[in-house]
């Protein structure tokens, strides 16, 4: 009696993504810690360090003669007039005579300029970026009295101004900003190298496990070789 095989209806697969990333772990991982290596190559090559000098001051100021010389501890006044202090700092007539009044490297930029305010304090945190660590300290410690300068010139609606800084010396971080290329480089390979194991996957016309072949034809497969082991 002739035996006849009735193929099984094929049904549409999954795209096997996860049998392709392991099937390719080892290239996935090769690309990704070479795309690594190139990004800290890079690093160590071309990427300078900034240096960014940061000191707290105090905002002081008088409204009557009762309270003149004395920092004013009224939360009301703070909340009037630190919230004008930011934009003052890095106004065009604080920039331009700051730069004006600045002898050394360079010129004195906004976009280096971070105030950052405490709400409810008089107390607020001023920082200047730059490529060198002197620099940087001596370009912050020029915003910050021309700043005092131009807000005592009647910038502000009081009597007297001042901004006090609450260290002699401001506090100078490093950012080497490796870290960030060598995270945007090494998820770069990663996605590289899953890209190219798809174009792989997708190139690969061959059958390579039983799996597979029972899913192209929709036959079982009853019997198979499997790889010999190396230790056999």
């Amino acid at each position: 009696m002739e035996e006849k095989i009735v193929l099984q209806e094929q049904t549409e697969q999954p795209f096997p993504f996860f049998a392709i990333i392991y099937r390719r772990i080892v290239l996935i991982i090769l690309i990704t810690v070479l795309a690594a290596l190139l990004s800290l190559a890079y690093c160590l090559t071309s990427v300078k360090p900034t240096y960014t000098a940061s000191n707290s001051l105090i905002l002081r100021l008088s409204v009557g003669d009762d309270t003149a010389g004395t920092v004013t501890t009224n939360v009301s006044l703070s909340k009037l007039y630190l919230s004008d202090v930011a934009s003052i700092m890095e106004s065009p007539k604080v920039m331009n005579y700051a730069n004006e009044t600045y002898e050394g490297e360079g010129s004195i930029s906004a976009n280096a300029i971070e105030v950052v305010m405490d709400e409810g304090s008089l107390i607020f945190s001023v920082s200047y970026t730059d490529l060198s660590e002197e620099v940087a300290k001596e370009k912050l410690a020029t915003v910050i009295s021309c700043a005092s300068e131009v807000l005592s010139s009647g910038a502000l609606e009081a009597e007297s101004v001042a901004l006090i800084p609450t260290q002699k010396t401001s506090k100078v971080v490093e950012n080497s900003g490796f870290a960030k290329y060598i995270v945007l480089g090494t998820a770069a390979g990663l996605v590289v190298s899953v890209l190219i194991a798809m174009l792989l996957y997708a190139l690969d016309n061959s059958v390579n496990d039983r799996k597979e072949f029972e899913e192209l034809t929709g036959v079982s497969v009853l019997a198979y070789i499997s790889t010999p082991s190396k230790n056999k």
